[in-house]
């Protein structure tokens, strides 16, 4: 029996089970047992009930049952270990050492105390030398980038000077040999001297999830490469599996403090201090790395969904493509992670620097679903034009479902997807009544202007009926966004957005914009729309979702292939939709009076149907001249009865 086993008894010996839960739960007692509201669903009347005698709990609402490690895992989200060590701190114990199984193999040493002790005198000694006179420069840094005191004292922040730290910590009883092995000293092998890592750099230290300082980041201060240095992996530290903050992170979103529902993982370290001074205080960021699958366990053992946050730019979007990527060989059931995506050039520490903190937060709170992004991947570039070029889509995403390691996650995706593929390549009208998925969908169709263009057709999906609108509306106008030249030719087209809405203020907008300003690129436009209030609905409109539907919207699209996207979609969102309101009333009109001039005007708008999307005005007058003129009836009723079925 491991030494473990006796301790385990011991912890659940001397604790209830009713005063582990208590803390999370309010519990009435009812008889010999107690009761109350589920603290893993939602109820209204208490299902959950908890015995002091049986030394468990069990829920007849959602089925959770265990005993006292079971509910700390599961309310906490941490594993066993983590567990039985929280619970030894209830009760002032410590976790005894497990003896290494000889017939599991070598097992790796765990590192001495003296490691972390050294890691924490440096570590006051760089916080010491911020404060002398050649740390100002230093000082001057950190207060430009708008850091309050307190933030510097709570994260620690230090400055190490071009000498020093070896002799002081020689001073301290450290021995060379552990400054070493503890990364903060190097050898030149030249000259067999050492010399200190840290040189001349603002100082970050870099915790464990214990608290312990494990590590170093520093960033040069002045001119010289490279511009961020880390500790070497040590038998404390190792780059791959260490978040920087996770240790203020993970306990925030453990006791859902306010904007910390989730963990937040950004680029660098003045984005994470950043956000914790400005209360998103469960903000973390990997090393100068791409998340590894040991960071990403890290990141499922904090409740919530993790938010991955990157820059909108290339070099971002290429970063969430690989995370996303990489997630799909590590993610089970219930594992997963959402994508937020800021402006290009803007990172956390620029926005809240700028006053843009409420443009954060309403990216932050409306972030894109893996499934989302995996798709915007598997789309980018692709052309569906061709049965060879179908067929090379359907076997990618063969191959893309093939990296989702838990079968239940890959059954799933692959179904989800394979509905959006099909969506796209179906024709017009082959969709299959008996699908669900395909009914209220767009289906490509061909463009009006595809006798002029010199681009491929668009193929534009919608997983909601089209007769709400709601996603078409975004669609055109993230198009005209990124390509204001259009909005002029837009402006008689999309005035017939409903009056008082946020998308016809929005269009207004630009129109006004524009007028003074029509030479402005996308992004000056952007700019001003955002000073205009429009922040928060900018961001539910420049999303990769509309982005993966209809890329012709891109900014990076030519204007030629924006114009057809843009004209199909005003076809099937608006121009279609309103022409058929307006037969059917004319229809109903004939059907009902049946007068000559009606059914005139019932046949005036079929061929107004027929017209596309112009103007009404101007759809009237090209009629006109082609001799369309009311005239005497010429068709019986049977004949418009024969017309309408």
């Amino acid at each position: 029996m491991s030494d473990l086993a006796p301790f385990l008894q011991t912890l659940r010996d001397r604790l209830t089970i009713t005063e582990v839960i208590r803390p999370h739960v309010k519990l009435i007692r009812k008889g010999r047992e107690y009761s109350g509201l589920c603290p893993f669903h939602q109820e209204k009347s208490p299902s959950f009930t908890a015995s002091d005698e049986k030394g468990f709990y069990h829920c007849f609402g959602c089925g959770a049952h265990g005993d006292i490690f079971d509910f700390v895992m599961h309310k906490q989200n941490m594993p066993f270990m983590e567990a039985v060590e929280l619970l030894a701190n209830l009760l002032g114990l410590d976790v005894p050492k497990r003896q290494p199984d000889p017939a599991s193999g070598p097992v790796q040493p765990k590192p001495d105390v003296a490691l972390y002790e050294v890691m924490e005198a440096a570590c006051r000694w760089y916080q010491q030398q911020l404060t002398l006179a050649h740390g100002a420069l230093a000082r001057t840094c950190f207060e430009q980038r708008g850091l309050l005191p307190e933030t510097i004292t709570q994260f620690r922040l230090g400055y190490a000077p071009e000498h020093g730290l070896q002799a002081a910590l020689h001073k301290q009883g450290f021995s060379e040999a552990l400054m070493l092995e503890a990364g903060l000293i190097g050898r030149a092998e030249e000259r067999k001297s050492t010399y200190d890592r840290f040189r001349n750099r603002l100082m970050f230290p870099i915790w464990d999830a214990k608290g312990r300082i494990i590590a170093f980041g520093g960033r040069i201060l002045k001119e010289g490469e490279p511009k961020y240095l880390n500790s070497p992996d040590t038998p404390a530290f190792t780059k791959g599996k260490t978040l920087y903050a996770y240790n203020f992170a993970l306990p925030a979103t453990r006791q859902q403090e306010p904007l910390a529902e989730a963990l937040i993982i950004v680029e660098g370290y003045m984005d994470v201090i950043a956000m914790h001074q400005a209360g998103l205080k469960s903000a973390v960021a990997p090393l100068g790395t791409a998340l590894t699958p040991e960071q990403m366990a890290l990141l499922w053992r904090s409740p919530g969904t993790p938010v991955l946050c990157f820059d909108g730019d290339g070099a971002g979007m290429r970063a969430a493509h690989r995370a996303a990527q990489k997630a799909l060989g590590v993610m089970k059931v219930g594992q997963t992670f959402q994508f937020c995506f800021l402006p290009p050039g803007e990172d956390p520490d620029s926005l809240i620097r700028s006053g843009k903190i409420g443009e954060l937060h309403g990216k932050l709170k409306n972030p894109q679903p893996l499934v989302d992004v995996l798709w915007s991947i598997f789309m980018q570039g692709r052309v569906l034009s061709t049965p060879e070029q179908k067929a090379i889509a359907r076997r990618d995403l063969g191959h893309l479902m093939k990296e989702i390691a838990d079968p239940d996650v890959r059954h799933f995706y692959r179904e989800d997807l394979n509905n959006r593929l099909l969506a796209i390549m179906e024709p017009k009208g082959r969709i299959s009544s008996s699908s669900h998925q395909g009914k209220g969908q767009w289906r490509p169709f061909k463009s009006f202007l595809s006798s002029t263009a010199s681009v491929p057709p668009s193929f534009v999906v919608s997983r909601i009926p089209p007769n709400k609108n709601h996603l078409g509306h975004k669609i055109l106008l993230a198009t005209l966004i990124n390509h204001p030249t259009l909005i002029e030719d837009a402006a008689e087209s999309l005035m017939v957005l409903s009056e008082g809405t946020e998308e016809c203020n929005l269009f207004q907008a630009m129109l006004s914009i524009m007028a003074e300003k029509p030479t402005l690129s996308a992004v000056e436009l952007q700019d001003f729309l955002r000073q205009k209030g429009f922040t928060s609905l900018l961001a539910e409109i420049l999303t990769p979702q509309i982005f993966s539907l209809a890329p012709f919207a891109k900014e990076t699209a030519e204007r030629e292939e924006a114009l057809a996207g843009w004209r199909e979609v005003w076809k099937k969102t608006v121009h279609e939709p309103r022409m058929n309101e307006e037969r059917t009333a004319a229809a109903n009109v004939v059907a009902t009076h049946f007068q000559a001039e009606d059914w005139e005007k019932y046949k005036l708008k079929r061929l107004l149907e027929a017209e596309g999307p112009a103007t009404e005005g101007t759809a009237i007058y090209s009629l006109r001249e082609a001799g369309h003129q009311p005239s005497q009836l010429l068709e019986t009723q049977a004949v418009f009865k024969k017309d309408e079925k």
